[in-house]
């Protein structure tokens, strides 16, 4: 009886253990082939108007098989927590200059790297005669084609390599901010104040100290966030949130945002008036916990032998 025991011991573990599936890693790399950035890790040029420059970068397949890889160029943007983001979505600001995208020749879409090699994909940046001067920020974006899996699981890793274009000379000029659309949204079941920080300089700037802070009517802070070594890429538009912790009214508010970065100060403020449907939207409702059925059958058996009870009793006195 007992060696049984430990044979249906031993069954159940094999029976609900869990199998392991070896999800394919990323097995390739992207490294810059261009002369002048072999030895970095990203792409960096000062050009001058009718100039042209090759850009090249080496994919290597460390695979046992052949791969397919979608290459794409992309502008640069700044996420919500002032990180440059190498990414697609970037949201930008357009002015009168040449992109980043426009000046780029751009090669295969998808690549097919054999099993253990490397390819090298070459292109180039032609600048057009322009007068414009300004910085462009973007990458070379990689990303590994999707592949049939037996266990379903699709593992599409992807590398960017950054891309730096200065035309003419760097900007010396202070960028140009402004501070728009405040909004009372939801944000993972919080109430979030957002706005966009938009940058109009074609400028890089970092090394930003940004303190945002949501103030009431009385000038008491509702809600407070600082970003510290935060950057702006050239022309991007930064989504602030800020996650409120204290409940609010309907009212005026006023959204205060100052920055730093080295000599250089911002203070910038916007207006919101909140209403009471907007808080009514973002305000988490209870959740309605439905219990068990049998939890009600429970109640129903209950209440049927109290009724049983009672009427017992009743036939009992009348007779």
């Amino acid at each position: 009886m007992k060696r049984l025991f430990c044979l249906l011991l031993a069954f159940l573990f094999f029976w609900v253990a869990p199998t392991t599936v070896n999800a394919a890693g990323s097995d390739f790399t992207v490294t810059p082939a261009t002369p002048s950035a072999e030895s970095q890790s990203y792409f960096q040029f000062q050009l001058k108007a009718n100039a042209t420059q090759t850009l090249a970068i080496t994919i290597t397949n460390k695979a046992d098989h052949a791969r397919d890889f979608e290459l794409e160029f992309l502008s640069a943007g700044v996420s919500s927590n002032g990180q440059l983001l190498y990414t697609p979505g970037a949201k930008l600001v357009k002015d009168a200059g040449p992109s980043l995208l426009s000046m780029i020749e751009t090669p295969k879409q998808t690549i097919n790297v054999p099993a253990n090699s490397k390819t090298t994909v070459e292109t180039h940046i032609k600048v057009p005669n322009t007068k414009w001067s300004g910085e462009r920020l973007g990458s070379w974006y990689v990303r590994a084609a999707k592949e049939k899996s037996s266990s379903g699981i699709q593992n599409r890793f992807a590398m960017a390599i950054p891309i730096h274009v200065t035309i003419d000379h760097a900007l010396t000029v202070n960028p140009h901010l402004t501070l728009s659309q405040p909004k009372l949204q939801q944000n993972n079941q919080t109430p979030t104040i957002t706005a966009d920080l938009s940058n109009h300089t074609p400028r890089l700037f970092g090394h930003i100290t940004q303190t945002l802070n949501l103030y009431d009517a009385d000038h008491k802070s509702l809600g407070k966030q600082v970003l510290n070594n935060a950057q702006m890429a050239p022309n991007a538009i930064m989504p602030l949130q800020l996650p409120l912790k204290k409940a609010l009214t309907p009212g005026t508010y006023t959204l205060d945002l100052r920055l730093t970065s080295g000599k250089q100060s911002y203070h910038l403020t916007k207006t919101l008036i909140i209403t009471g449907d907007q808080i009514a939207k973002v305000t988490p409702k209870a959740a309605t916990t439905l219990l068990p059925w049998w939890v009600y059958a429970l109640i129903g058996l209950v209440v049927v032998m109290i009724a049983v009870i009672i009427w017992l009793l009743t036939t009992r006195r009348k007779s």
